[in-house]
């Protein structure tokens, strides 16, 4: 957890009764919520209680059917789509299973600079050989950023660890230099150790770069351990709703809701025994 968090500035993400629906079936309703610069919030909760649908509403990757998406004040609905797409570059997000979220015909280089080229098109080198070295020189310093050798950048994501790719799958989520990053179960795909790993990684980065990040797990021993605050969600009459809100402390000392009672006593301990990884 960030001490140093300033619960005074502006959010970057703003969450105001927010909701989903699947047709005519809400699946999440009356969420509120906000993530600041520097500040790590865990949204935790059972099996269908709406929390990737949660952060997929964060980035702008499923449509509200309630409320508000505010990322840096600006109401994600009601913006027009050349400025979503001007916006899209402070926004990351790293998902659950590295394996399928990289494209297994792309190299690393590739992979990590991907979303530069989306966003800078107009500015980047001629392509050929000036590009892949530029590609080469972006992804290799981001790829030692975070932990992976830069001698990596010819690979393919079959020739990585499962560890490594979630590291590269890290690098291009921040290579565009974002406010928000959403981690949508970031370790679930890794063994305990290496899942430890990759989660103090992203917590040394969110202070270096006073990063807004928005943590969905479904282990609350790990939010625990990182998020400075927690966000429980429960299914209600058969719909996700947010149960209980707070400092990590609190709602772990004083949980109020028996949701998040029910979710301590199958905590298991956190973090884990932190090894080599292969």
């Amino acid at each position: 957890m960030n001490p140093a968090v300033a619960p005074a500035t502006a959010p970057v993400l703003a969450m105001q009764g927010v909701g989903a629906r699947v047709g005519e079936r809400w699946i999440l309703r009356g969420v509120d919520l906000d993530v600041r610069g520097g500040e790590m919030v865990g949204v935790v909760g059972p099996s269908g209680a709406g929390k990737s649908t949660l952060a997929r509403l964060a980035l702008g990757l499923a449509p509200v059917a309630a409320g508000t998406v505010r990322i840096e004040g600006r109401d994600w609905a009601h913006l027009s789509a050349d400025e979503q797409r001007r916006l899209r570059p402070r926004m990351g997000y790293v998902q659950q299973d590295p394996q399928r979220a990289l494209d297994p015909t792309m190299t690393v280089a590739e992979i990590v600079c991907e979303g530069l080229e989306i966003h800078a098109a107009g500015n980047l080198p001629f392509r050929g050989g000036p590009r892949r070295e530029w590609r080469k020189q972006q992804a290799g310093g981001w790829l030692e950023k975070v932990g992976v050798a830069a001698a990596l950048v010819n690979r393919y994501p079959h020739q990585l660890s499962g560890g490594q790719r979630q590291r590269v799958a890290i690098a291009r989520a921040l290579i565009t230099g974002p406010r928000l990053l959403v981690a949508d179960e970031p370790a679930a795909a890794l063994d305990a150790a290496t899942g430890t790993q990759v989660m103090a990684l992203l917590a040394a980065l969110q202070r270096e770069m006073n990063l807004a990040v928005l943590l969905v797990t479904h282990q609350l021993a790990q939010a625990a351990a990182f998020a400075d605050r927690l966000v429980v969600l429960g299914v209600v009459e058969g719909v996700g709703r947010l149960v209980e809100m707070g400092p990590t402390r609190q709602v772990l000392e004083a949980p109020e809701h028996a949701t998040t009672r029910a979710l301590l006593t199958a905590v298991p301990p956190w973090p884990p025994h932190v090894g080599t990884e292969i």
